[in-house]
């Protein structure tokens, strides 16, 4: 585990010899291909939403990290965690990318057993907030009593971080009305009045607001939601224990692409482009967030208490299971 300094240190450390590895000799590379035979498994289906979060991943897969490390991994564009998990319970995804709520929901409710292989993305200022139309009567947090707001999916992280929001202005969410809108049509959505306001991350949110005109009411990252673990990578704890191996290398190759992310702003932007559709305007305003390597039990369990608080879990959960 690494936290704090110490883990900024280790990602800055990381970030430095990424960009030292760009220039290795072939001989380095053809090494770490070597190590295939030691894998139990070479080739990976990782479902990924198209979200700058997943910077560190499309940074893996088109600098060659995942090959270099004895990987064939084919990146899924997925809607949801929700969809996902049920792929990796079928088969269909080794690994996927996304939000914590549902696995940990899922896990802490015995529907089935998931292990939290490395983080992905922790929130900054700027990355995810609510946004309205410019000339809507809602002005703030407590002027949505009444009215609907898009989320990409419900009962996800989006509505923990958007209940842990509304409470801090006392308002519950029984208070609102939520639907669930897919990020890429939620500033069309907004714009034609059919909702009155969208819980929103980029690089849909720069979108929104380029092409919309949306305006920004909050900002996720504030209170109890601030620096919030975003996304990680999650596989079920079976496929974990059966190619110990396969992850390591994973693991590897994706922190590479994470150190990347950390420490080049260009990357991201080349892999917003190819990977997510969006323009180079967009990809050159999102807000990025942070890119840890190795997973936090401390952050993975502030999702999971604020799932208590919201009411998602009836009880308390502690997340140990899911990580190591």
């Amino acid at each position: 585990m690494v936290t704090g300094l110490t883990r900024r240190g280790v990602l800055a450390a990381a970030g430095f010899a990424v960009l030292a590895a760009a220039g290795c000799s072939s001989a380095t590379a053809e090494g770490q291909a070597g190590r295939s035979g030691s894998l139990e498994k070479t080739s990976l289906q990782v479902g990924a939403l198209k979200s700058v979060t997943a910077a560190g991943l499309y940074i893996a897969q088109q600098r060659g990290f995942f090959k270099a490390h004895g990987l064939d991994v084919t990146i899924v564009t997925t809607s949801g965690s929700g969809p996902a998990m049920a792929d990796l319970l079928n088969g269909r995804l080794d690994v996927n990318f996304g939000n914590y709520a549902t696995f940990v929901e899922a896990q802490a409710k015995g529907v089935a057993k998931f292990k939290i292989l490395d983080e992905g993305n922790d929130a900054t200022k700027g990355q995810q907030g609510l946004l309205v139309m410019p000339r809507s009567p809602v002005k703030s947090l407590s002027g949505l009593r009444g009215k609907t707001i898009g989320v990409n999916a419900l009962q996800n992280q989006a509505q923990v971080m958007l209940s842990s929001m509304l409470a801090s202005r006392r308002v519950p969410v029984s208070a609102v009305k939520l639907v669930a809108v897919p990020f890429p049509d939620m500033g069309t959505a907004l714009a034609a009045g059919r909702v009155d306001a969208v819980w929103i991350a980029d690089p849909f949110l720069t979108e929104a607001k380029l092409r919309h005109g949306a305006v920004s009411i909050a900002d996720s990252n504030q209170g109890a939601t601030r620096d919030l673990p975003i996304s990680g990578y999650v596989a079920t704890a079976a496929w974990a224990v059966k190619y110990p191996n396969t992850v390591a290398a994973f693991v590897r190759a994706l922190n590479q692409g994470q150190a990347l992310a950390n420490t080049s702003r260009p990357a991201i932007e080349q892999v917003m482009t190819k990977y997510t559709g969006v323009s180079a305007e967009v990809a050159s305003r999102v807000t990025a967030g942070s890119f840890p390597s190795g997973v936090s039990k401390s952050q993975v369990q502030r999702i999971s208490d604020l799932m208590h608080a919201c009411g998602m879990l009836s009880r308390p959960y502690d997340v140990s299971p899911m990580i190591g």
